[in-house]
């Protein structure tokens, strides 16, 4: 239609300018009888050449064709400095429409006094055609020209504009307080479409994931985090769609290629009409959770086995009590009643018999106390180690005047502890200086020292020592650095040592040096709040 009606303006011009440029030589060509007849004569005469009414009437006419120049120039100024104007080649139409009415006002004046009739007809002809021409196109275009807005319209349509930006602004603001409220959280949030593109990620994301939000938008969320699935991808995308949740357990993978674990909460988002448009994820990473719950649980199970077999070595000790008291038993009327009638060499072999019968119930006693230290339910209290020592003393009193031993000790803390077995500690690590001092004295000397969250425990003996590779061998059960003829013992005492200071949470090595004597520390904590 705007085609037609812009053709139809063209062809209208064209008709006026090649009309004047026809019949524009004619007015000129007053001599030639094809525009002034004799039988023509001036508009004038008409008017029997009142000057007055002349006058009037040229100064009508001027003042009209005046007029009428006037406003096509300010059309097209208009026209030229409005911007965005609709259908502006209605102005120009208008214009030309105009500027021919004006020049048919100034014929009227020039026909007073020649009779350019001719001419004159040929501008209104030429006029009647832009008129009709406007007329034409201007029709049609009403109905479009009644849908342009009004001024009150249009400030009715900018009042709801500006109420409408507001609102957007507004709800833009709480938008903006919401993400920031969203980056306090240090759990991971992430929007992303049904295809997997992440459209928001807030800063909780990048601390657990390590990508940064410029990183990770317009990107693939699961390719992303190179995601492994416990259950199909399907699966949880099916889920989604007919329950709008599923919740379960993810690996991931950060920017730095470290393995994590997370809680991942999926909600779908549905638009007006319930067409799933975008999902919300939020993780948490659970790594350090499902370490702890391994460790837990595999610490359980070695608790249940450990006590499996402290039980079966309870058991089995107690149960070879009664067989090897019998075994002995025996041996010992045997030596008793054929001592004289026996040679030496059955002798021999009885008294061989006998320290073997001997030697094996040692040795599960020293199994029953390590399974006792074991098993005991350990419960902690305020322990005075001066007074643990005292005891340890009194209780090897017999020992220590046989050998004149000496043992020193001062300013010795009170700390949480099991004082059963904090004095066995004690007596194991004395009477082990003792025996294991050949030749002299035995010379004892235990100190403290507070280290902080610690005190280190330290027991000194001039002995004979052992070579320092030895230092963790002499720790394990039944493991002996002398024959059992010279130093006699079951080879438990040190195994026991280091289990108790272990239960107490603590630590115990050992420094010595062949013929130098040999220092035990061991540390104890200045708060102990498990209790077994």
């Amino acid at each position: 239609m705007l085609t037609m009606q812009r053709n139809l303006f063209s062809c209208v011009l064209l008709i006026y300018t090649a009309s004047i440029i026809t019949l524009a030589p004619n007015c000129y060509a007053q001599d030639s009888g094809h525009i002034r007849h004799s039988s023509f004569m001036p508009h004038g005469f008409c008017l029997n050449w009142d000057p007055a009414l002349l006058i009037f009437l040229i100064l009508a006419n001027l003042g009209i064709a005046l007029a009428y120049f006037a406003i096509p120039l300010a059309l097209w100024y208009f026209v030229r400095h409005k911007r965005e104007l609709p259908y502006p080649w209605i102005f120009q139409l208008f214009g030309m429409f105009i500027i021919a009415c004006g020049t048919t006002h100034l014929m009227k004046i020039w026909t007073l006094y020649q009779p350019f009739y001719w001419a004159e007809a040929s501008i209104d002809a030429g006029t009647a055609l832009i008129s009709l021409a406007t007329a034409l196109i201007l029709w049609p275009l009403i109905p479009k020209l009644l849908e342009l807005r009004g001024p009150k319209e249009l400030e009715e349509l900018n009042r709801k504009l500006e109420e409408s930006i507001k609102r957007d602004r507004k709800i833009t603001t709480e938008l903006q307080a919401q993400a920031e409220l969203l980056n306090l959280s240090h759990d991971a949030i992430v929007v992303r479409d049904l295809e997997g593109t992440i459209r928001y990620w807030n800063s909780g994301a990048e601390e657990v994931y390590g990508y940064t939000q410029k990183e990770a938008l317009e990107n693939n969320y699961y390719a992303l985090l190179k995601t492994e699935f416990d259950i199909p991808r399907e699966q949880i995308q099916k889920e989604l769609i007919e329950k709008g949740r599923w919740n379960g357990e993810l690996t991931d993978y950060r920017s730095d290629g470290q393995k994590i674990v997370t809680a991942s909460r999926q909600a779908l988002k549905c638009d007006e009409q319930g067409h799933p448009v975008a999902v919300l994820a939020i993780s948490s990473d659970i790594t350090e959770h499902k370490r702890a719950e391994q460790r837990r649980i595999a610490l359980a199970e070695m608790e249940r086995s450990n006590l499996e077999l402290q039980q079966f070595a309870y058991i089995a000790s107690h149960d070879l009590q009664e067989p090897l008291r019998g075994v002995a038993g025996c041996l010992q009327i045997l030596e008793k009643k054929y001592k004289d009638k026996l040679d030496d060499d059955a002798n021999d072999l009885i008294n061989l018999a006998v320290d073997g019968a001997i030697r094996m119930r040692n040795l599960i006693n020293a199994l029953l106390s390590l399974s006792h230290v074991n098993s005991d339910g350990l419960i902690f209290q305020s322990t005075n180690l001066s007074e643990a020592v005292a005891i340890t003393i009194e209780n090897l009193a017999v020992h220590i005047k046989e050998t004149k031993a000496q043992i020193t000790y001062h300013d010795l803390p009170v700390l949480p502890g099991n004082k059963t077995q904090l004095v066995q500690l004690f007596q194991n690590l004395i009477n082990n200086a003792i025996k294991f001092c050949k030749d002299k004295s035995p010379e004892i000397h235990i100190e403290a020292k507070n280290e902080q969250d610690h005190w280190l425990i330290s027991v000194r003996d001039n002995g004979i020592g052992f070579e320092q590779k030895y230092n963790d061998h002499i720790f394990q059960p039944f493991k002996r650095l002398n024959t059992i003829d010279k130093y006699p013992g079951t080879g438990m005492g040190l195994t026991i040592c280091k289990r108790i200071v272990e239960r107490h949470n603590g630590k115990i090595w050992v420094e010595s040096e062949i013929g130098k004597g040999t220092i035990f520390y061991f540390t104890l904590p200045t708060e102990n709040k498990f209790n077994d």
